[in-house]
């Protein structure tokens, strides 16, 4: 019996390669998946779409995090966490603090409910699609 290698394209096909040996990736030559069974092809597609989101879902948080570091650095904080020193009570710098805060949760309340609405489709998700929807930050 062969083995089979499978893959998740960027356009969401789960292509497979039969193969007795399993070459190195650089000289597989895949296959549209029609080939096999329409529940082993299901499940796998299932598994590997999950194993593509999580990673996906991980470079997104990052590159959030960035995002949010890079916007706090540039108004003179250290880091989009050390808003908090300066929230829940009065001084020069709360407004702006709540300001970067408000922000800061709609943008991961924005990014994790279209991420929840993907995952729920059962589609894949994509990074550019994802961080495209940070909202602004308006100072």
């Amino acid at each position: 019996m062969n083995n089979f290698a499978y893959r998740i394209c960027s356009n969401g096909n789960l292509v497979v390669k039969e193969s007795p040996n399993l070459p190195d990736e650089s000289d597989t030559v895949y296959t549209f998946c029609e080939t096999l069974p329409i529940e082993i092809v299901n499940l796998k597609k299932e598994q590997d779409l999950k194993e593509h989101n999580h990673e996906i879902i991980l470079e997104i948080k990052f590159k959030v995090k960035e995002i949010l570091n890079s916007q706090a650095v540039s108004l003179g904080y250290d880091d989009i966490n050390s808003i908090a020193k300066y929230l829940g009570y009065d001084n020069q710098y709360r407004l702006e603090a709540e300001k970067l805060g408000a922000w800061t949760a709609l943008t991961w309340i924005t990014l994790e409910a279209e991420q929840d609405r993907i995952i729920a489709e059962g589609a894949a998700i994509s990074v550019e699609n994802i961080l495209a929807l940070i909202p602004d930050y308006i100072a």
